[in-house]
């Protein structure tokens, strides 16, 4: 046990020291990541996903210190059906918030997630819970967990087979195929997530899917969502502050890696940020395939943000999809100097990289 405590302590050491120089931080995190990471299951992705930080990692809760809204939309794939929505489409609601006497963060997050205009169907409501523990005076540390409560539904009668087809008049025809025993499922999963950060640099881990439960609908089926590790971590660099702040700029690379079963996603872009405009270039690699790139704009006024981001299809599916659609807007208290809610009256107070602030 001594052992295990004078490693611990050790290692808590390097953190502090590496967090004060960011260029060797992210090369340690990178190479952590590789280790950690070993390359079945589709989870909800965002292009813009620093606008929705409950959905990255449950340590995140209260991170931006003053309470903080955010509602998120994303159309992928619209061309894969029919109408605007016949691909995938995501829609969030979050909310969350620091409670500075307890070094507490609270959040919680609806995720409604539709397949094929609604023809399957999952709403999930996670609670999470971030414990801060102030490392240094600049250096802080995040624990979280999270527990959610899964609902996912099936329209069975708007799905098509084959044996519906009347040549003559389409599918017409009822179909033989049995029904499942079951066209909602309702289960419980857990998480948890870890996330260190200075005012220049942040790493966190976060893992899901603890509990994995049956999904299927069928009642002799067995079908469990793999567990899953995201990685993530970036810096912010100011270039030019300035006290009105109408003309400051700041440049953010920023990198995820989520594992997933067998598959293995990395993202990575570059947030620049010139006074109230923000915008960048990101890339998603799936590692067995390229998947998309992605272009960020937005504007950041006060405690307001709006973004819009597009991705560009590049794998073997590129102009058959009609590329992905995404909308974030995000309402934070503490988002400017000028809030009544500024954080510097908290000793306990860490200041984090402006894109967890977001």
């Amino acid at each position: 046990m001594k052992r295990c405590a004078f490693s611990f302590i050790m290692i808590f050491s390097k953190i502090k020291y590496i967090f004060q120089r960011p260029a060797q931080f992210i090369a340690f995190f990178l190479i952590s990541s590789c280790i950690c990471f070993s390359a079945d299951g589709q989870a909800v992705e965002l292009s813009q996903y620093w606008t929705a930080p409950l959905c990255v990692n449950p340590a995140l809760a209260g991170i931006s210190y003053g309470p903080r809204a955010s509602v998120n939309y994303r159309n992928q794939w619209p061309e894969l059906g029919s109408g605007f929505n016949g691909g995938f489409t995501t829609y969030m609601v979050g909310v969350d918030g620091y409670i500075p006497k307890a070094h507490s963060g609270l959040g919680i997050l609806y995720v409604g997630d539709y397949t094929a205009a609604g023809l399957l169907a999952k709403n999930t409501i996670t609670l999470s819970y971030a414990f801060q523990i102030k490392l240094s005076h600049k250096v802080g540390m995040r624990i979280g967990i999270e527990g959610s409560f899964i609902q996912q539904h099936i329209n069975w009668d708007q799905l098509q087979f084959y044996d519906m087809i009347n040549p003559y008049t389409g599918f017409s025809v009822p179909t033989n195929e049995p029904p499942p025993g079951r066209l909602s499922t309702y289960r419980g999963d857990a998480g948890a997530g870890i996330l260190f950060f200075s005012d220049k640099v942040y790493g966190g881990l976060a893992a899901r899917n603890l509990v994995a439960p049956n999904e299927s609908f069928f009642q002799s089926g067995n079908a469990s969502a793999p567990f899953r590790l995201t990685g993530h971590l970036g810096s912010n660099f100011e270039i030019r502050k300035q006290r009105n702040r109408r003309y400051n700029i700041f440049v953010s690379p920023n990198v995820l890696i989520a594992n997933q079963g067998r598959d293995v996603q990395f993202n990575a872009g570059m947030m620049t940020g010139i006074g109230m405009f923000y915008f960048g270039p990101w890339f998603r690699y799936a590692f067995k395939n390229p998947d998309a790139f992605i272009m960020v704009v937005g504007v950041k006024k006060g405690k307001i943000r709006f973004g819009y981001s597009y991705d560009v299809t590049v794998s073997r599916l590129a102009g058959k999809t009609g590329g992905s659609h995404e909308l974030s807007l995000v309402f934070n208290w503490s988002g400017n100097d000028d809030n009544s809610l500024h954080p510097h009256i908290d000793k306990n107070y860490i200041e984090c990289p402006k894109i967890l602030n977001f």
